[in-house]
């Protein structure tokens, strides 16, 4: 007699794993259901959805989505799109299972307080400010000088980021940042330029599961270089760094879990 299938409540949205990889790589946990809220993305891919599992509509509010999910009675709650990451943390606290809290899921989703939350922890030290409108900019410029690049607080995927090197490029920047006035907040911060490394960028993506037991480093992901592309910057790549830059990090454990660090890698802007 095999015990009860577990129910896997994923929330679903445009971000890092398309529908096919979720459902087969969860499809052996158990069974799956796709929490999706009303956007396009979602609507669009709904039909690939229902191949992998069920599909349930978020309804838009706190009460009628908790209402929602927790019908369901899913044994863990997970997503794997940045748009989705307040609302998971949300959802799991009520029901009381293990994920990032709110709190925790506001920082990682707002640049202005993640390097407030680093810079206090003594982890990053690279200069930012907030902007949320144009009058902000010589405040911010005081504060960050240039070369500059500009993030909205909330995104990612490098949308919407802007290299500024000069007076010139921000004031031609600032009108298409709030197009009539419109209501937007950004953070700038000082633009890490790396070394010479063509084809490939400077820097790397390493990918890790953290949990109570500890961190776990699962992949290297290489970059090529940042490109300037209508004017914002994008990031891509294959794995790719040459065996010369890498050293021993100082805090490695022993074997097999034995850590690495590039020692002429600066952090990604993107």
């Amino acid at each position: 007699m095999t015990g009860r299938r577990r129910t896997l409540a994923v929330l679903y949205d445009d971000g890092a794993a398309s529908a096919g990889e979720i459902g087969v790589g969860l499809a052996d946990l158990g069974d799956v259901v796709f929490l999706v809220p009303p956007t396009g993305h979602a609507e669009r891919l709904r039909p690939v959805l229902e191949d992998f599992g069920a599909v349930v509509a978020l309804t838009g509010t706190a009460e009628g989505d908790l209402a929602r999910v927790r019908d369901l009675a899913p044994d863990a709650v997970v997503t794997y799109s940045e748009r989705m990451v307040r609302k998971t943390a949300e959802l799991a606290e009520a029901l009381g299972l293990p994920s990032h809290t709110p709190e925790v899921a506001a920082t990682l989703t707002d640049k202005i307080r993640q390097r407030r939350v680093l810079r206090d922890a003594g982890v990053d030290k690279v200069r930012s400010h907030p902007l949320r409108s144009p009058d902000g900019w010589p405040e911010v410029y005081d504060a960050v000088g240039l070369p500059a690049i500009v993030k909205p607080v909330r995104g990612g995927g490098s949308r919407d980021t802007y290299a500024v090197t000069t007076a010139a490029e921000a004031a031609e920047l600032l009108p298409r940042l709030f197009p009539d006035g419109t209501e937007a907040a950004y953070t700038v911060e000082e633009l890490l330029e790396g070394v010479p490394s063509a084809p490939y960028g400077d820097y790397v993506s390493v990918e890790s599961v953290c949990t109570p037991r500890g961190v776990r480093h699962l992949a290297v992901t290489g970059k090529f270089r940042c490109s300037r592309r209508s004017g914002s910057w994008a990031v891509s790549g294959p794995r790719t760094c040459r065996p010369t830059c890498w050293r021993r990090s100082p805090t490695s454990p022993p074997a097999p879990w034995r850590r690495w660090e590039c020692a002429t890698a600066s952090p990604t802007p993107s």
